[in-house]
């Protein structure tokens, strides 16, 4: 629904914001992790729309791996954003 209104994730609310009731009381506790897997998602299903086919694969890993965040994938990217993805990707084999 997000995708198909082209709507972002500040849509999405619990049931406590409307009726004050512990709702859905096992996913408040991780309510933001949950915010930035719908986030993930919400990215890959525009992806396939707005990322050519032949960088698909690499745009879905860079997004899987918070490289990039995935928006504008078109665009040019600037050198603070090159720096940053390259930071990032560094962190992944410094475990």
């Amino acid at each position: 629904m997000l995708k198909e209104r082209n709507w972002g994730v500040d849509k999405v609310t619990t049931h406590q914001r409307w009726s004050g009731k512990n709702c859905p009381r096992l996913l408040l506790p991780r309510w933001n992790e949950f915010i930035r897997d719908i986030e993930k998602e919400l990215i890959k299903l525009r992806a396939d729309s707005e990322v050519s086919p032949w960088a698909l694969d690499a745009y879905k890993w860079v997004v899987e791996n918070d490289i990039s965040d995935g928006k504008n994938p078109s665009e040019t990217v600037t050198r603070e954003q090159l720096w940053a993805m390259l930071y990032r990707m560094r962190g992944l084999n410094n475990d």
